[in-house]
């Protein structure tokens, strides 16, 4: 699988672990296609990822939405991820403040 080969490039680059945010929040989803070639099915191949380091998933999907008329918006299917930070880390750390007092 071509896709699969992309995944390890990707989470091999820079020896950082990226993980695929699709498969974090749908652990037990089966495999779905995200490219329809403006056919009526998408398959089962997934070509399209968010890839995350460093940040939690909150939950990501894939929106087969189509036009009012049964078109398809794209010959891709958006996916979409909703990210945070991890729990244990506060979003404003570090940031300085210094100066903005009554502002």
């Amino acid at each position: 699988m071509q896709s699969v080969a992309c995944v390890a490039a990707v989470r091999a680059a820079a020896g950082i672990v990226w993980v695929d945010a699709w498969r974090v929040a749908n652990p037990d989803a089966i495999e779905q296609g995200t490219f329809n070639g403006w056919s009526e099915s998408c398959g089962t191949r997934r070509i399209d990822f968010i890839f995350v380091h460093g940040l939690e998933v909150e939950r990501a999907w894939i929106d087969f939405a189509r036009r009012p008329d049964g078109r398809w918006l794209s010959d891709h299917v958006p996916v979409g991820a909703e990210l945070g930070f991890p729990r244990e880390v506060e979003p404003t750390s570090g940031l300085e403040t210094k100066g903005l007092e009554g502002r």
